[in-house]
């Protein structure tokens, strides 16, 4: 968690000032970046360990220290389910300032790992070809928002919400068994064949989408 931690604070150099981490999860990135809050919707129990670090589930703590100069998002939008993505998208522009840099790591559902299953099971996309009773109890529930064509959703919530000063598209090439295996079991079981092969293997093959962001 702490080598985690220093791969994604080593990205945020240009992003300095009063920092909102936004999802900051377990709080290490939040440790780490000087003049840095971090907001969650839940308490986690490593929050403790951590002196003289801001961590809060309540917005209103958010709000006052307000505006930020830099807010964070670091594998978080994905994990907003579909209705609150308005919300969340809205509380960001309440307390960014005019100048406000945002760093957006989205990292779709799609993707190899999307389910985040790499913690139990270093198997790529299984959690595209799980039923959702059997992907649940892997995962011991936490949130995913299952976008199957996660491009067109990020434009919707992203770039038709902010100014996009980057964007950046990891692709992983896929291995020759899981064009020749799984992406004819993925075509059909998520997109009901409406997709041609070389489409699926595309959006399977993108791991994260870096984006620079202004309100």
């Amino acid at each position: 968690k702490e080598v985690r931690a220093n791969l994604i604070t080593a990205q945020l150099k240009k992003y300095t000032g009063r920092i909102l981490d936004f999802g900051c999860g377990e709080g290490y990135v939040t440790k780490k970046l000087n003049g840095c809050i971090g907001y969650d919707i839940k308490e986690h129990d490593s929050w403790n360990s951590f002196e003289n670090t801001i961590l809060t589930t309540d917005w209103n703590v958010v709000t006052e220290f307000a505006p930020y100069d830099s807010i964070i998002l670091y594998d978080v939008i994905d994990h907003i389910s579909a209705e609150s993505v308005d919300v969340v998208i809205d509380k960001i522009k309440s307390v960014a300032n005019n100048n406000c840099k945002i760093k957006v790591f989205a990292h779709p559902w799609t993707s190899p790992h999307g389910g985040h299953l790499y913690e139990k099971f270093n198997k790529s996309h299984l959690h595209l070809i799980l039923n959702d009773d059997k992907f649940n109890d892997l995962t011991s529930g936490q949130t995913f928002n299952k976008v199957i064509r996660p491009q067109a959703y990020y434009k919707m919530i992203l770039e038709d919400n902010f100014i996009v000063k980057n964007k950046k598209v990891i692709i992983n090439e896929l291995d020759q068994w899981i064009i020749d295996i799984l992406v004819p079991i993925i075509a059909r079981k998520v997109y009901d064949d409406k997709l041609e092969l070389d489409q699926v293997i595309k959006l399977m093959s993108i791991s994260g989408i870096y984006y620079d962001l202004m309100v």
